[in-house]
């Protein structure tokens, strides 16, 4: 038997499908600028975060027009200030597709050789919610988990300029696309089991 920690709630499913009533996310979104690349999860090195980094520097070189990051995570990163940043600290998980859902591109940059080859992160559930265009790391977990999203570009693992160049490409082809919020792709509780299940026994042979 495994324990299972990371999976979608009904209640955040469901309040994904009622976003603009929500106070608490007007309020947040409100203070979103219009042209934003977002992510949302852990800042280590594993998570990609130094590549995503390094890979918004690229795409304000390349667009002709200013362009935000926002940056939902349960702390604030050390070291880490810039007006080009906004920063969300412990935002409650409902919210978070709402949030996200504001943005004109989400940003996957875990890395490969990593637990994120064989387990995809929760966030990846959200950002499929959020219903925008989705810009990853091309990972064995990920590719699986978002086959059949219209909206999913997967590039180079572990290289912040294809990255970069995903996330530019993004915004040209679905900038202005309306969300599209996958429900039907959310996997329940029990197929989330089941496939760490498939995992587990595959290493231990």
């Amino acid at each position: 038997m495994f324990e299972v920690r990371d999976f979608v709630e009904p209640e955040v499913i469901e309040s994904s499908k009622r976003c603009n009533r929500i106070d608490e996310v007007n309020k947040i979104v409100d203070k979103i600028p219009a042209n934003v690349v977002a992510y949302a999860g852990s800042t280590t090195m594993y998570h990609g975060f130094p590549d995503l980094l390094k890979a918004f520097i690229v795409v304000r070189k390349i667009l002709a027009y200013d362009i935000k990051m926002l940056l939902i995570t349960p702390n604030q990163p050390p070291n880490l200030r810039s007006r080009d940043i906004v920063i969300l600290n412990n935002v409650p998980r409902r919210l978070i597709p709402c949030i996200l859902r504001r943005a004109t591109v989400l940003v996957l940059p875990h890395r490969t050789d990593t637990q994120f080859d064989y387990i995809p992160s929760n966030k990846i559930y959200d950002y499929m919610l959020a219903g925008r265009p989705i810009v990853a790391y091309a990972t064995p977990a990920v590719n699986e988990t978002l086959v059949g999203y219209s909206m999913y570009l997967p590039v180079k693992p572990n290289d912040p300029v294809e990255l970069a160049r995903g996330i530019v490409r993004a915004i040209e082809l679905y900038g202005k696309s309306e969300p599209k919020p996958a429900y039907d792709k959310i996997p329940t509780l029990n197929e989330v089991a089941e496939a760490l299940k498939k995992v587990y026994l595959s290493l231990i042979k």
